[in-house]
């Protein structure tokens, strides 16, 4: 059973206290712990030691009244007040509505409370308090999201004219980033939007918050606004905002993109530069679509280079090269696009070809290009590159060529490279022989003496230099030897022999010589020292063991770590005490057989493992390599490698153990364990995996955990996969995992890499955490959030209903009792004239009419909203009711010189229905018709068939007319329009008429073209 709800009772009257105790006993719906006290003061320390859900408070107390009562709860209650109903002898307005503003959530009269109505409003008390309370929190939780956002957020009312017209927007709410925006304080809230952004009515955004608030319809945008904080000083500001409507308002989120904004004119003003540059270029500058097959891009040296004008290139389009470049040059273009589709990024492909001029003349052109950016599948799309004219260069080579081609046939011939050196011009003349040699082409080839130096072995500089001055100085003939840096960037052992060709005064003005490549033979004396050094120093760092033996068994030489290694000595080693078929178990003498068959195959032996004998017995783990020395292999004198297994063994075993313990580890705990390699391909699970998804161990290795995720979770399981490989951080993800029952439940995913020693990543090791319980309660709590959103706007509604009731009811009523007070009084002190008796008694009687139909409509919709609204159903005619009707509202309509016409159809028979309530239905229409239609006006009432079931009655009228956003709800009760402001009534006329007409199982529809051009109300009757 529930917690009972704790009320107190205070009032000074035992019998009134005994009579609510009995009352709220007799409750079905809730169980109630009743405390009860007689004074205020003592009330109020009841509240303060038992915190009652709700009190039941009588306003005339021995010490306090009703409202001081509530006044003390209120300073001494950290939190909201519980549910209060104010008691109290008699009915008091002004009692009343105090009461209703001091959060009194009812107010009930002595003498007219039952306890039908008791547990009623007590019902309705706690559960509009426990609404109140939870609309505080969500309040709370609000303010603090709202607060705690790095983005502005706003909320803002429109202000009105009295034609409805929005003259501003009022700041009703900001959070801090909003206020640091614009320079607030919370204080200052209240401002006009207006003066925060300086220029919004400027730069359009006024004019388009209007609309939002008039259409409804979102606003996304960036606007450039001028915020200011004082007069002196205002900075311009590039915003991206977001508005939506609530209410007669709006809330804007905004940020600031002044940065964005100014980076992105820093980008134009940047494109507009290397524009620029592009049409500086001497040669032609483009940008290729490989697949397209035309130039997306050409800067305007194309014009300059070929003769052809933009229209006639445009002209062209996919046929620009096709058509103008050189047929035998067009296939060697389709080879090199062959060549662009395997290149790499950074790579520069170059390319000759001839072109056709405007002329008519072939010009010849050489390209550079490089892939600027790529299809989805990583091939290049567009390529960007270069084309300059070398016609002239080429032509000065096709001349040369005929004059070399006998020199470079003779040159061929020899595998050397021959140059000419001109040392008073400085100019070097080589042949081919410079590919063969170097690998550089002769273009690349500078043709001054210092390109060559400069690819010389920085160490050999000086002593070239020294041994070249000297020969210039003595000798005829010259030859040395230095290293030349080839084009793969490697250097070169090149032997440069020559003759010196001086004038007649002695001094020398060339060199003729040739350049040969002695690498192999440099490389072969060094690498013969080399190994010879290196083999020495490996045997004696002692890394490990090194013995050299023979097939009979004996061990000749030895290094120290070998005889440590074994317990040996050195002295042993040279008396030939050691021997390493004597070293070895018995057990391994077959395979020692094999690998001397495997050494004298081959030459030598794969590496293997097997034990030594130590010399005190014990065995050692050892892995051996052997080769045999060149010159001795008879006698299968070989050198061994012997590397010590002994730690690596002992780990092993160690490594084994810890797998077994991991393993009986990862079986006994709750989750699933898994381990993969950066793939994401399982290598292991546990048992607790088999058992939750019903796989086999071998069914989810490799890629087999894909198939128990839920479908929709895989593409978000491998992304962020993805990016914990691209970060290197701890996965973690939600995933949906598929039961050996079929059922999916929610688990989290959590794995840390395992690094080697370098920092690489090898492996994953992670868990997966059964969470479903977990989602589940988060469901539940996203529910009852949107309950309580929803709980929260009906409280809202119901108190701004209530209140706004409230003082309707007060105002509606006080104004003709105060015309009947007012003159009732004149009748009484004063002598007046029989006129003005005549006209106070009218007064008197149309006021007290007016408050009577007040009152009486109070009631009628008491009884509708309770259900007791009952009608004595009988044959009734239309058409006398209709002109009953008319005539009733006659004598209004002609004091106020309004045209009243009915339409009648005689042939309607009777309908079964009140007679009594549909003339309060007409009236009620013709009274709201006269009522809302100035002096000569029409009012027009028509009844006619609809068919063969049911019959119209309309009335019309040329009156105010009802506002389009108004209709929707001009049926509500206590809903009225602006216009009607200035003419009484409490809203509830056309409630009471919809209500009455759907009891005659009829429809009931308003129409009006908009405000000052009439309305009209529709009746659909069956028949």
């Amino acid at each position: 059973m529930a917690q009972p709800l704790t009320v107190l009772i205070v009032d000074d009257c035992p019998e009134d206290r005994l009579a609510y105790r009995r009352y709220l006993l007799q409750d079905q719906e809730y169980s109630y712990k009743i405390i009860e006290e007689e004074s205020g003061e003592g009330g109020l320390a009841l509240c303060r030691q038992f915190q009652p859900d709700a009190i039941l408070l009588d306003f005339l107390l021995p010490d306090l009244d009703g409202l001081e009562f509530l006044e003390e709860l209120k300073q001494q209650s950290h939190k909201t007040i519980p549910a209060v109903i104010m008691l109290t002898g008699y009915g008091n307005e002004t009692v009343a509505v105090q009461a209703m503003k001091s959060g009194v959530q009812d107010y009930l009269v002595k003498g007219q409370t039952t306890g039908e109505y008791l547990r009623s409003t007590m019902h309705s008390a706690i559960k509009n308090a426990q609404l109140s309370q939870e609309l505080q929190r969500s309040e709370e939780r609000f303010r603090t999201s709202v607060e705690n956002m790095l983005d502005c957020f706003g909320i803002f009312s429109a202000v009105r004219h009295k034609t409805g017209e929005i003259l501003q927007f009022r700041v009703d709410y900001m959070n801090a980033a909003a206020c640091e925006f614009s320079q607030m304080i919370s204080g200052e809230q209240g401002e006009y939007l207006g003066k925060i952004l300086v220029n919004v009515r400027e730069n359009g955004l006024f004019e388009e918050c209007c609309q939002v608030v008039t259409t409804g319809k979102p606003l996304v945008k960036e606007s450039l606004v001028y915020t200011s904080w004082n007069s002196q000083q205002q900075s311009a500001t590039a915003i991206d905002i977001r508005i939506t409507k609530m209410g007669d308002g709006f809330v804007a989120a905004w940020r600031d993109v002044t940065e964005k904004k100014q980076a992105e004119a820093k980008l134009r003003e940047s494109q507009q530069f290397i524009a620029r540059i592009a049409d500086t270029t001497p040669g032609i500058l483009y940008v290729y679509d490989l697949l397209e097959r035309r130039n997306v891009y050409t800067n305007s040296q194309v014009i300059n280079l070929l003769g052809y004008t933009c229209p006639e290139i445009q002209e062209m389009d996919t046929d620009f090269l096709s058509s103008l470049m050189h047929p035998e040059d067009w296939v060697r273009f389709l080879e090199h696009r062959q060549v662009i589709n395997v290149a790499e990024d950074g790579d520069i492909l170059e390319f000759e070809y001839r072109m056709r001029h405007a002329n008519g003349e072939w010009l010849w052109f050489f390209s550079r290009d490089t892939v600027f950016n790529r299809n989805v599948d990583g091939s290049p799309r567009q390529i960007v590159g270069t084309a300059f004219d070398i016609t002239a260069r080429k032509q000065a080579e096709s001349q040369l060529y005929l004059s070399n081609e006998r020199f470079h046939l003779a040159a061929a011939a020899v595998n050397c490279l021959i140059y000419d050196r001109d040392l008073k011009n400085n100019t070097v003349h080589r042949t081919e022989g410079l590919t063969r040699i170097l690998g550089y082409s002769l273009e690349e080839a500078d043709v001054s003496a210092e390109w060559w130096l400069e690819k010389v072995h920085p160490e050999d500089r000086e002593l070239l230099d020294n041994q070249f001055t000297d020969v210039l100085d003595r000798e005829k003939y010259y030859a040395i030897e230095y290293r030349m840096r080839h084009e793969d960037q490697e250097y070169r052992y090149v032997l440069d022999q020559g003759i010196i060709v001086r004038d007649p005064h002695g001094q020398v003005i060339r060199t003729v010589g040739s350049v040969t490549d002695i690498s192999e033979r440099k490389q072969a004396e060094a690498a013969l020292q080399k190994s010879e050094t290196k083999f020495r120093r490996i045997v004696e760092s002692n890394i490990f063991g090194v013995y050299f033996g023979d097939f009979s068994g004996g061990i000749y030489e030895a290094n120290n770590a070998f005889l440590e290694m074994f317990g040996y000595t050195r002295g042993e080693l040279e008396a030939g005490k050691i021997h390493w078929d004597e070293m070895t178990p018995p057990d391994y003498q077959n395979l020692d057989q094999q690998k001397i068959q495997e050494l004298q195959t081959s030459g030598v032996c794969n590496p293997f493992e097997k034990e030594y004998l130590r010399k005190d017995g014990t065995r050692v783990p050892v892995l051996l390599g052997l080769a045999l020395i060149e010159g001795r292999e008879k006698e299968g004198y070989s050198v061994c490698f012997v590397l010590d297994l002994t730690k690596r063994k002992q780990a092993e075993t160690a490594l084994r153990e810890s797998e077994e313990r991991y393993r009986y580890l990862s079986n006994v705990i709750p989750q699933l364990v898994w381990i993969c390699n950066i793939a994401g391909e399982y290598d292991h699970v546990n048992q607790r995996w088999c058992e939750f998804t019903g796989q086999r161990i071998e069914e989810a290795m490799g890629v087999g955990w894909t198939k128990v995720i839920h479908p929709d979770d895989i593409p978000v399981a491998i992304q962020a996969w993805m990016n914990a490989l691209q970060t290197g951080e701890p996965y973690e993800q939600e995933i949906r995992y598929r039961k050996f029952d079929g059922s999916y439940r929610w688990h989290l995913a959590r794995g840390v890499p395992i690094k080697n020693e370098q920092g690489q990543i090898t492996k994953w090791f992670g868990t997966s955490t059964d969470i479903d319980h977990r989602k589940q309660l988060e469901a539940e709590r996203d529910q009852l959030l949107q309950l309580e959103q929803s709980a929260r706007g009906a409280a809202e509604k119901a108190n701004q209903t209530k209140d706004e009731f409230v003082a309707m009811v007060s105002h509606d009523l006080r104004s003709p009792l105060n015309a009947i007070l007012g003159w009732a009084k004149l009748l009484r002190t004063r002598q007046l004239d029989p006129d003005t008796v005549t006209n106070a008694l009218e007064t008197i009687e149309r006021n007290a009419q007016s408050q009577s139909k007040l009152l009486e409509d109070l009631l009628n919709m008491s009884r509708i909203l309770r259900g007791q609204l009952q009608l004595e159903v009988r044959p009734v005619k239309l058409v006398s009711i209709i002109k009953e009707s008319v005539g009733t509202a006659y004598p209004s309509a002609n004091a106020k010189d309004i045209h009243l016409e009915s339409i009648i159809d005689e042939s309607i028979p009777p309908i079964v229905g009140d007679a009594n309530r549909l003339l309060q239905v007409l009236g009620n229409l013709l009274s709201n018709a006269i009522k809302f239609t100035p002096s000569g006006g029409r009012v027009e009432v028509r009844l006619v068939k609809s068919g063969e079931s049911s019959v119209l009655i309309q009335v019309s009228d040329t009156g105010l007319g009802i506002k389009p956003e108004f209709l929707p709800y001009v049926f509500e009760r206590y809903r009225q329009a602006d216009c009607t402001s200035k003419h009484s009534g409490l809203g509830l006329g056309l409630a009471i008429v919809r209500h009455l007409v759907e009891l005659h199982g009829g429809t009931i529809q308003a129409h009006s073209r908009g405000e000052g051009l009439g309305s009209t109300f529709t009746i659909k009757l069956p028949v």
